[in-house]
């Protein structure tokens, strides 16, 4: 929403409003944004309107609507959505009807949609109830990574035929390859707040899909978030399952995280892992109120990952890459119902010798295949394969970033740009400070 001087204009995106008035960005809200992407969740929860890095331009959290008194010149906010009375009213529901019902209402529609299947849970849950159950036929479409600790293809080739009807298989490597920096800088471009993780291999598969002539996917996303299938989320677990006094409930989800990780992980850095997730677990007493509803402090960690995460970001990322592919996204795990029904669970529903304990459940009543439970996830090598010179137009670009962001804000604020010698080895943390000071500049620049 853009309001200035009793102006008002609402839009779907961003760039919709600016290709009708020019609108200076601000350097100083573009850095916040770049420096923490979650940053507006905490006061958005709170039922203001989000500060964008355009003046005068607002964005709206998700169930809320905006009333702008021109008199005043002033805009408040009110929620519609009520989560509470939602888990009220779908807390005795079965989720696995609920959850077929919501693939079911997906599946409608006069073209041609396809799956993604990447050998975990989630894409294989998806497969086989609608091949098994609704009784559709299943085009699947799997992105192939060569690195050992995400490739998913021997689980995926085991299990393709009786999942699906015809199988697609998109290779990282390939991709990667034809990847150029002009490619990046458009990919970041296309979104109107800086991006963390430019996930151009999600960005070909949609093109891949598009290009096979199906019109809309079908895929897991929100899954991980509403079932607590991050490891993170397991000491979180276990340690409430300790306190209410189900031991061995704690000591399986304990042993499960522990086994999750590849060989090359060191019993080290699992621990520390653990011992951070128990401290989350332990010191978590925020108690946000959210679209109404106060969850219980050993349910927090989902809503937590819900209404910051995934609502006011990951799903909006997913629909903006998608739609530059002319493809539409369609996540089952997110029907409202469902949502409210699996919110509305204990603790013990979420524990189990593996994550996602229902849905691992569900298959093994419909098929005898076997889920990979050793899935870190996929995440793509982009320095490993891409050309060199044009990581190094990249690379150069990105110092030139550093530059911009050390002049603007001054020495307090002031960092050094990563190595190029240590590109091919970055933490998390650090990938996502490169592509965030990356992401600054481009869009400043476009700016």
């Amino acid at each position: 929403m853009f309001a200035k001087d009793n102006d008002i204009i609402a839009a779907s995106e961003i760039k919709a409003i600016r290709a009708l008035i020019n609108i200076p960005i601000s350097t100083v809200e573009l850095y916040r944004l770049s420096n923490d992407p979650f940053d507006f969740a905490a006061g958005s929860l709170g039922g203001d309107l989000y500060k964008t890095a355009y003046e005068n331009i607002y964005e709206l959290r998700p169930g809320c609507l905006a009333v702008y008194d021109i008199k005043e010149n002033k805009i408040s906010t009110h929620e519609w959505y009520s989560l509470s009375d939602d888990i009220e009213k779908y807390k005795s529901y079965n989720p696995t009807d609920l959850y077929i019902d919501s693939l079911r209402l997906r599946l409608k529609s006069d073209a041609k949609g396809a799956f993604t299947l990447s050998g975990g849970v989630d894409s294989s849950a998806n497969c086989l109830i609608s091949k098994r159950i609704i009784g559709c036929d299943v085009s699947a479409f799997s992105v192939i990574s060569s690195h050992s600790n995400y490739s998913e293809s021997s689980s995926i080739q085991k299990n393709k035929e009786k999942l699906v009807n015809k199988h697609y298989s998109v290779f990282e490597e390939e991709i990667l390859q034809k990847l150029t920096a002009k490619n990046v800088f458009e990919f970041i471009r296309h979104f109107d707040y800086p991006y963390f993780d430019p996930n151009v291999v999600q960005y070909s598969l949609y093109n891949s899909i598009r290009d096979a002539g199906y019109k809309f996917v079908i895929d897991g996303h929100g899954a991980d978030e509403l079932l607590s299938g991050y490891q993170w989320h397991q000491p979180h677990l276990a340690y409430h399952a300790f306190r209410n006094s189900n031991v061995l409930m704690a000591m399986k989800v304990t042993s499960y995280f522990f086994k999750s990780y590849p060989k090359n992980y060191s019993f080290i850095y699992k621990a520390a892992v653990y011992s951070k997730g128990i401290f989350h677990a332990f010191s978590d007493i925020r108690n946000i109120d959210y679209y109404g509803y106060r969850p219980e402090k050993e349910s927090n960690i989902r809503f937590q990952e819900l209404f910051s995460r995934v609502l006011l970001r990951l799903l909006n990322n997913y629909d903006m890459t998608s739609m530059k592919s002319s493809i539409e996204v369609r996540t089952p795990f997110m029907d409202y119902r469902l949502v409210a029904c699996i919110l509305s669970q204990q603790n013990e529903f979420f524990c189990g010798e593996a994550n996602k304990p229902w849905l691992r459940n569900l298959i093994r009543q419909n098929s005898d295949i076997e889920i990979m439970t050793k899935k870190v996830g996929l995440r793509s090598y982009l320095w490993k394969s891409m050309k060199s010179h044009e990581m190094k137009l990249i690379y150069d670009y990105y110092t030139e970033a550093i530059k911009d962001i050390n002049s603007c804000f001054g020495v307090e604020k002031s960092s050094k740009p990563i190595p190029i010698s240590d590109i091919n080895s970055l933490s998390p943390s650090k990938e996502h400070d490169f592509w965030k000071a990356l992401s600054f500049k481009v869009l400043k620049d476009a700016a």
